[in-house]
């Protein structure tokens, strides 16, 4: 139907390869931030989240949150058997506000890629014990709200 059709907007996924198979992949694309993602109790959200069953490790993280003084401070996180255990703890060797925390949580960013954009910081090897815990995913929800 190349005859009765001048144009298609297409919404998809920003990790999306579709186009690769057109006969013609040189196409306009255009990336367009959405929808927001906000941790709104990181104790709870920590701990009702499943983790790898084999993975065994802690870290502590500072994070700051201006409109949830419950969030802000030290948190200990331990992980065993694909559950954590998360409390308040005396000092923290990482930090980050809660909008770097909530991506990083989503997997829409690595702690990795949080330090390389100046938005997570402290010591590497608690980043590197981070980067096994959250891993990257796919974020991708076209409907609006």
């Amino acid at each position: 139907h190349q005859s009765q059709i001048d144009q298609v907007i297409w919404s998809t996924a920003t990790d999306e390869k579709l186009h690769i198979i057109l006969p013609n992949p040189r196409v306009d694309m255009k990336l367009t931030t959405g929808m927001m993602f906000r941790v709104v109790d990181v104790e709870n959200a920590l701990t009702a989240r499943k983790y790898q069953e084999d993975l065994n490790t802690a870290f502590d993280i500072e994070i700051s949150d201006q409109f949830a003084p419950w969030n802000q401070g030290p948190w200990h996180v331990e992980i065993s058997g694909g559950h954590a255990k998360v409390q308040k703890a005396d000092k923290s060797s990482v930090e980050c506000d809660i909008q770097t925390f909530s991506q990083i949580f989503l997997g829409y960013i690595t702690p990795k890629d949080a330090v390389k954009l100046g938005k997570l910081k402290g010591k590497e090897s608690q980043t590197d014990l981070m980067n096994k815990v959250f891993l990257p995913s796919v974020t991708f929800n076209n409907n609006g709200f």
